[in-house]
């Protein structure tokens, strides 16, 4: 997993270009809660600090499936990730409304 997400990081802005956030988006109504702890920490990685990737999960329905994941699972290490972007998702909607 650390491989992963070394790689996520130093191609963050192709993961981007190739539409890899919405489908990281539809992967999220998956079952398997060590798959979903790893797409939600991907999400967090590329929507740290980029408010074009926040947009982006907004728009593709992410925190409705976030939000179901949270209602749905008792995993931690799930429901840490998901909790970490929903917070990062939710900051960028006050600071847009303001």
């Amino acid at each position: 997993m650390k491989t992963f997400h070394f790689v996520l990081v130093g191609s963050k802005m192709a993961v981007r270009l190739a539409g890899g956030l919405q489908k990281m988006v539809s992967l999220l109504q998956r079952n398997n809660v060590k798959f979903l702890a790893i797409v939600t920490d991907c999400l967090q990685i590329l929507a740290y600090g980029n408010q074009e990737s926040k947009l982006i999960i907004l728009a593709s329905q992410g925190p409705v499936e976030l939000v179901r994941i949270m209602r749905s699972y008792d995993y931690e290490k799930l429901l840490w990730t998901t909790s970490r972007v929903l917070k990062g998702i939710n900051e960028y909607s006050y600071k847009k409304a303001l």
